[in-house]
Formats: C-alpha cells, structure tokens, sequence
C-alpha cells in the first residue's frame, strides 16, 4: 500500500483474510487475543508487531496478558468463537473506503471541546502523530498516560481522574459561561 505509515502494516495483515485461515478454534482464537493484548512468550518476546502484525510463529507460546484476568478472557474468547474473527476484521477492510470519505473533512474544525489522551508508548499512534491536532480542533484538552495503546487498561485510574477533571472543567465549567 503506497503511502501507508510503518506504524499501521500490521492492518495490511489484517485486511488480508490470512488470519481467518490460521485463527479458527477456540484455543487459536485465545491466542491470537494474548498477541493483541500483548502477551509474551516464556521468553519474553511478544505476540504481536506493530510493522508485521500478529506473529503467528509465537503464538502457540504467548503466556497470559498482563490486561486481562481469566474471566475477562474467556468472555472475550467466548463471543469470539461465536462467528471467528473474520467479521472484526473486516474493519481493516474498509480501511481505503472510509479513508476517502474523510476526505471530506480534511480542511474542516471541530468546534467542540475534545478531550485526547496519548499513550506516550504507543507504537500504533506514537505521539508525533498527533502533533498537529490542534489546526482542526482549536478547544483540544490534551493529557498524557505512560501507557501503551490499552491505556484504559494499563491505568484506567488514571485516565478516569484525567476525564473526571476534564468533564468538571471543560465540559460543566464550560456551562457557567453561556
């Protein structure tokens, strides 16, 4: 794909329809989620590569995900099997059409308050990816999490006492204004 970001080859493997040929029993279904999740093998090396995408090699030894307890995976693993990956992936399929409909907006502002918070060890959307956010949406409130992508996982109390004080000034302290 011409153009594309490093950061993002990962979503050529999943438009593929590869994925859905390898990921199919339960058991391949909880490994493939251990590699987003970021789940390593015994020893130490990870699942899942933003600039390859799911390494299908270190599945079978991906170890249980920090992010998630038992429970919480066997649900996700559950509603998974249901109908398999193919339909959650076809979100990467889309990936070239809805770039042309936002087309339509690039040149446009948001004039509302947005809140965003980076997650300053991001490989998918690293901070510089967002250092121009600003010319769009002109009431940005930024924050800052040292977290990965999962942020409202790696420290969820923390990103709900950013979007508490963000709701209390921004969005109600914005109310005594008008």
């Amino acid at each position: 794909m011409q153009g594309s970001l490093p950061n993002f080859a990962y979503q050529l493997q999943f438009a593929s329809g590869e994925l859905e040929k390898v990921i199919q029993t339960k058991d391949d279904i909880r490994q493939f989620l251990l590699s987003l999740y970021g789940a390593r093998t015994t020893s130490g090396e990870p699942g899942f590569d933003v600039f390859r995408g799911i390494l299908l090699d270190r599945l079978d030894d991906l170890k249980a995900s920090k992010l998630m307890n038992e429970e919480e995976m066997n649900y996700y693993v559950n509603e998974f099997s249901r109908h398999g990956v193919h339909g959650p992936l076809n979100w990467y399929r889309t990936r070239e059409q809805n770039y042309k409909d936002d087309l339509a907006i690039v040149g446009h502002r948001i004039e509302v308050p947005v809140l965003f918070i980076q997650g300053i060890y991001d490989a998918t959307l690293p901070p510089w990816m967002s250092k121009s956010m600003e010319k769009s949406i002109p009431s940005l409130t930024r924050a800052e999490v040292r977290s990965t992508h999962f942020l409202l996982w790696h420290k969820p109390e923390e990103c709900n006492t950013i979007i508490k004080r963000w709701i209390e000034e921004v969005v109600f302290g914005g109310l005594n204004k008008l």
